[in-house]
């Protein structure tokens, strides 16, 4: 049974409460974290998942709120006395600076280190990462300030699929990603280059023609939460929801 857990909703400036945005998905066959934006093991622990129950990692582009987690992270698997071999996807610019940021710990002398691997994908389109009986995920090159991919899960023994947007401005990459899609999961920073306000992330939605659009990387501010719910049903006609750190969704 597919499970979809909202691990953080914040843009950049993230409080004690309301953490970077980030992602986990389980499935029957894998585990699959999207980004790393601090140590997550602790919280992964109070859901149940064993260091050794995650199979996938996925860098959406390398900026601090979603990778700088990463050394740390990875210390922790390992002390925790990880085995299983690790993969990590991402765009090829993200995984060739996270793995020059891992190089500067030496962890390649990690004794006992378990197997990690890197994949990366670039080019136009929707790029496959992962094709199995329940779950095909796909990617995009989505329009950030630096190499972005946007995501969309699909699982076909339920006929479901979600999308997130990642960071990025309005753009056709996101509308193919979320295209039929039951939940979106858009960014909704603000006006400013290379991201989306809430108004506009509605307008994608209703392009891509969505069931349910759910906003994060957002000011964690209730109040301003409230408004860009709103913002968001002035041009889309679905259901509209600020998430919140912890939302679940099984299916």
């Amino acid at each position: 049974m597919p499970r979809w857990t909202v691990l953080g909703t914040a843009y950049s400036l993230g409080t004690l409460t309301v953490r970077n945005t980030h992602f986990l998905l389980t499935t029957s066959r894998r585990a699959v974290l999207i980004d790393v934006p601090e140590d997550v093991l602790p919280r992964l622990r109070q859901m149940g998942l064993s260091p050794n129950s995650l199979t996938d990692v996925i860098l959406t582009h390398f900026h601090p709120d979603h990778v700088g987690g990463l050394p740390l992270f990875l210390q922790n698997l390992w002390l925790a006395g990880r085995t299983r071999s690790l993969t990590f996807h991402g765009p090829p610019d993200a995984i060739n600076r996270a793995r020059k940021m891992l190089d500067l710990f030496r962890w390649d002398r990690w004794r006992g280190m378990f197997p990690v691997a890197f994949r990366s994908y670039a080019g136009p389109g929707l790029l496959p990462i992962l094709r199995e009986p329940d779950l095909w995920l796909d990617a995009a090159e989505v329009r950030h300030s630096v190499p972005a991919l946007g995501l969309r899960f699909a699982f076909p023994e339920s006929g479901r699929v979600l999308a997130y947007s990642t960071d990025t401005a309005p753009c056709e990459a996101v509308v193919l990603l979320a295209r039929g899609a039951d939940w979106l999961f858009h960014e909704a920073t603000g006006a400013g280059a290379y991201h989306t306000t809430a108004r506009q992330a509605g307008e994608v939605a209703k392009q891509a023609g969505v069931g349910h659009l759910f906003l994060v990387h957002t000011d964690p501010d209730p109040e301003v939460r409230r408004r860009l719910e709103q913002e968001a049903q002035s041009t889309f006609p679905g259901p509209v929801t600020a998430a919140w750190d912890g939302l679940t969704l099984v299916w």
